[in-house]
């Protein structure tokens, strides 16, 4: 058990020195249950346990770190106490086994701590705690201990060990010479109690033999042997049986002497006899003999083995043959009983004895077996053991007292030394005295002086070294303040740049990021500092990211795209270059981009604008031309119907004539709009009626896949617009339903309605103001418009059709012309179920009334002179025609050039001067101006087809009257006419048609 706890222990102080309380308890509670496993021991894993918790408790809250001395105070404490606890109410060990068990395990925990000291000072297993700075460090004062303490500590177990045994060899050979004593003296007494019965049978033949004298000797029964007589009973005591045994009857020649139906008999036929004895009178005798040997117990065995005698039956009773024990001596053994249970253990050893059988007897062959138990000479060994603890224990704590004072005394210089070099740099640094300490050991005395002179030149150095730095921190602070004032400049330009800007290490980290970049990227200094680069930049960007193109650095105007924070792509140009060092070694790349998105778009636009302008431009001459051939058409149709007769079939032709043309004619207009030719004019007009005329011209270019199907309400407000520009919104809406359903055909539904919308109604378009709308619905069986693209087909040149099937300006026309109105648009539309587009157009007041048509008969006349000028001759020729059945006086001319000279030769000779704008060598503008420059008062009329260097403000502004687009009818030129006299004789503004 001792062994067990020694080997235990020591690797569990270990372990608690080296890696701390925790792992001590478990490798307590490991060896703990080795003990147990393989002796039987399970107290072992409580004071196994509870030391290494005391001893890491005491390491934890103090800077104790002396194992023997921790150990020295645990046992008496707690380990004393545990034992006494386990063998006392556990084992039910007496208090004279307890003590020498505690003051041994005591001695033994020293000795343990001791080890595990040692082994930690002198062996390498201190470097099995980590790293070096986790290695225990050993001072002068401990090794000292630790050497004091083994020459102590060690040659006092080992005395105490051989003291121990010899104690035990001295008692246990006690035992045997006292069995030897008794082996000579029960055969003695044991012959003396049997002489007078075997007297008796040697004299059976001298007669008679009293009957008290034989009852004195114990004989109840004698009997006389004759080889020629047979057998003879002599005497025969009341009760008992008077025939021989029958196994004596035979009447053998052999003695024999043992017990035989509960009877002790003599049977010695070679003397003449057999005796029969009272078992009681040989065991009183016997137990009386008995008193007198203490601690020995006798059992007398007859040669058979059967018990004559014995003084403790309840142990020896029914014992056959020799049980076994470990041999002492000769036949002595020491015998254990058997262990039922771990408890049992120290009392199976307290329940031992030493055994003794004699051989059989000479005379008679009885044997007897004599037994000595240890319990007695235990409590003697265990009195002397505890004395000899008792002394070891009290010379170990002298001897720890004497070391620890020895140690001291022996370290105390090099510990004062140690104080003082400790913190001997800050000391020097301060310029601080130091009192060296006087001490009379050699070595001691020369590290003195090494380390006084160690610090006197450290001294020296340092006096150096402070004032070179000094002069060192003036000249960093300096060269600071200017770093620091550079930097700052550095920070400021690239923070306040107008063009983001990053730079990044050559680990492609970002580690400069300007405010610009901030905004542009949407991430925040904080969010990209530190990280790849490549989070924001796609591989067609990532050139100065990568650093990968040092052959192209530095480079400029790069143009590619990068990703936003809200995932959405830019379009950036930028500048890459290297940073490098002082040195002129690459240390990174720097980078600077602008957001050229909407340029881009811009300049898309811009190109989109001058194709438009170019389209328009050459849409407006064709209009000239257009223009004077319809003119004429018109002119012309028109006066035919007046000289036909009402109602007749001609006349009916004719209106046709003159719908058509006047539905070119309004293209025409169209076209000039879309070129910006000609200014918009809003009037009161009906929306249903520029509805059917819209649905009769798509029927005729739709494809026969297409339905077409109009829902008119039956009272539609009246809207204020230009009826071209309405027209325009129901092409290009029908247009873009046609296109959806070019492919696969379908149905398009045109629906005009009433509606009256609520300010919670147009909450989404703050512009618009509630009230009474005119709904236009265009409704589609394609296949719908994306969620993706929703929100950008009214965007300018968006489209998603392929190359040549549109520009991308149609939804942008009508939203533009429908917001201009005061009104919005709105688009429906879900996958595979077509599109639904709905413009909301304003009603016109209440009491805005649509102007009527004026009838033919009721036109304006008049008498003056008119001079007409228009290098077409054909529209002179209609132009002259008309004034005249309007009742003017008309002189033609077919050049702007003799048309002046005309003028400037008889200036009072006309009223009204009516011009075209385009004519070869003078335009109508420059004509109307000299005429008027001439004659002020003169009204001049203008008329034009297609100009881009005229329009109604710079004719206004120029003097010129009236103003009027061409092909020209005879009701308009009428009108205005009479606008333009009335105008003449007020004195007022002058007016357009």
């Amino acid at each position: 058990m001792g062994f067990n706890y020694l080997l235990g222990s020591i690797a569990v102080l270990l372990v608690v020195r080296l890696y701390g309380t925790a792992w001590g308890t478990l490798s307590g509670l490991i060896a703990g249950s080795w003990t147990y496993v393989l002796f039987g021991h399970p107290y072992a894993m409580v004071w196994l346990t509870a030391e290494p918790l005391f001893i890491g408790l005491f390491f934890r809250l103090t800077t104790i770190r002396n194992l023997v001395l921790l150990n020295t105070l645990y046992w008496p404490f707690v380990g004393i106490p545990l034992l006494w606890f386990f063998f006392t109410f556990v084992m039910k060990l007496p208090m004279v086994g307890t003590l020498p068990a505690a003051l041994m395990f005591w001695v033994i925990g020293i000795t343990n701590s001791l080890m595990a000291t040692i082994l930690l000072q002198y062996t390498p297993l201190s470097r099995l705690s980590g790293t070096e700075s986790d290695y225990p460090v050993v001072t002068m004062q401990q090794a000292t201990f630790s050497i004091m303490m083994s020459l102590v500590v060690f040659p006092a177990i080992l005395a105490m060990v051989i003291n121990g045994r010899a104690i035990m060899h001295r008692n246990e050979d006690n035992i045997v010479d006292r069995l030897l004593e008794m082996a000579e003296i029960y055969p003695r007494n044991l012959h003396v109690l049997l002489e007078w019965p075997l007297k008796l049978l040697e004299q059976q033949g001298n007669g008679a033999l009293p009957e008290q004298l034989l009852q004195n000797f114990g004989v109840t029964g004698l009997w006389a042997l004759d080889q020629r007589a047979g057998i003879t009973r002599r005497y025969a005591a009341s009760g008992a049986p008077a025939q021989l045994p029958q196994r004596f009857a035979e009447n053998k020649n052999t003695n024999w002497a043992g017990l035989v139906d509960d009877a002790l008999f003599l049977y010695r036929p070679q003397d003449g006899g057999a005796c029969r004895l009272s078992l009681n009178y040989l065991r009183e005798h016997l137990e009386q003999q008995r008193q007198g040997a203490t601690h020995v117990r006798a059992t007398l065995l007859d040669p058979e083995g059967r018990v004559i005698f014995s003084d403790h039956p309840a142990s020896m009773a029914g014992v056959k043959g020799r049980p076994e024990g470990r041999p002492v001596r000769d036949t002595i053994v020491h015998v254990l009983p058997p262990m039922p249970s771990y408890v049992t253990l120290w009392r199976r050893v307290q329940q031992s004895w030493y055994r003794y059988e004699t051989p059989p007897d000479e005379l008679i062959g009885w044997r007897w077996v004599l037994e000595i138990p240890f319990a007695p000479y235990q409590t003697i060994l265990l009195k002397q053991q505890t004395h000899s603890l008792a002394y070891l224990l009290l010379f170990c704590l002298v001897a720890l007292a004497v070391s620890f004072f020895i140690s001291k005394m022996f370290s105390r210089s090099i510990l004062q030394l140690a104080n003082i070099t400790t913190g001997l740099e800050e000391r020097v640094e301060a310029d601080q005295p130091i009192h060296w300490p006087e001490t009379r050991l050699g070595e001691v005395k020369t590290l003195n002086e090494n380390f006084k002179k160690a610090a006197d030149s450290l001294r020296r150095k340092f006096r150096e070294l402070k004032q070179s730095y000094e002069l060192m921190e003036e000249n960093v602070a300096a060269r600071t303040i200017e770093l620091r004032a550079a930097k700052e400049q550095a920070e400021r330009v690239y923070r306040l740049m107008p063009s983001a800007l990053f730079a990044v290490d050559l680990e492609h980290r970002i580690i400069i990021w300007n405010r610009k970049a901030e905004q542009l990227t949407g991430y925040l200094a904080s969010e990209v500092l530190g990280k790849e680069c490549l989070m924001f930049s796609g591989e067609s960007c990532a050139s100065s990211c990568r650093l990968r193109c040092a052959g192209e650095l530095p480079a400029e105007g790069i143009t590619c795209t990068i990703i936003r924070k809200d995932g959405t792509a830019m379009t950036v140009s930028k500048n890459i270059d290297y940073l490098v060092d002082g040195l002129g070694e690459i240390i990174g790349g720097i980078e600077s981009f602008e957001d050229i998105t909407e340029k881009m778009k811009l300049e898309d636009q811009v190109r989109q604008a001058q194709k438009m302008e170019a389209i328009g431009t050459l849409a407006g001459g064709i209009a000239h031309d257009f223009n004077n051939i319809l003119g004429a058409m018109l002119g012309y149709a028109e006066m035919a119907r007046e000289d036909s007769e009402p109602g007749s079939r001609a006349a009916d032709e004719l209106d046709k004539v003159l719908e058509a043309g006047n539905r070119a004619a309004g293209l025409v207009r169209q076209i000039l709009a879309f070129s910006r030719q000609t200014p918009s004019e809003a009037i009161a007009l009906n929306p249903a009626f520029i509805l059917k005329e819209a649905v009769k011209l798509l029927r005729s270019s739709f494809p026969s896949t297409i339905t077409i199907r109009q829902h008119l309400a039956p009272a539609v407000h009246t809207i204020i617009a230009d009826p071209t520009q309405i027209h325009q919104v129901v092409m290009n809406l029908c247009t873009n339903a046609f296109h959806a359903m070019e492919q696969t055909g379908g149905t398009l539904d045109i629906i005009v309605e009433n509606r009256e919308l609520g300010a919670q109604d147009i909450q989404p378009y703050p512009k618009v103001n509630p009230g009474k709308f005119v709904v236009l619905t265009v409704r589609d069986t394609g296949p719908g418009v994306p969620a993706a693209i929703r929100d950008r087909i009214f965007e300018p040149y968006f489209t998603t059709k392929e190359i040549g099937k549109g520009t991308g300006m149609g939804l942008a026309i009508v939203h533009g012309i429908v917001t201009a109105l005061g009104g919005f648009v709105t688009c429906e539309s879900r996958p595979g179920q077509g599109a639904v587009f709905h413009a909301f157009l304003p009603a016109a007041p209440s009491d805005v009334v649509i102007p009527s048509t004026v009838s033919a008969d009721s036109m304006p006349t008049g008498q003056e002179h008119v001079l007409f000028v228009d290098d077409e001759e054909i529209l002179a020729e209609l132009g002259k025609t008309m004034l005249e059945r309007l009742g003017y006086q008309v002189t033609m001319c077919t050049e702007s050039t003799k048309a002046l000279s005309l003028f400037e030769e008889h200036p009072d000779r006309f009223d009204i001067l009516v011009t075209d704008q385009t004519m070869p060598g003078m335009t109508g503008f420059d004509l109307a101006r000299k005429a008027l420059h001439l004659r002020p008062d003169i009204p001049v009329i203008l008329c034009t087809g297609y100009s881009n260097l005229v329009n109604e403000q710079a004719a206004q502004q120029a003097g010129i009257r009236g103003f009027i687009m061409k092909p020209l009818t005879k009701k308009g030129l009428a009108e205005l006419l009479a606008t333009v006299k009335n105008e003449r004789d007020a004195h007022e503004q002058p007016a357009v048609v």
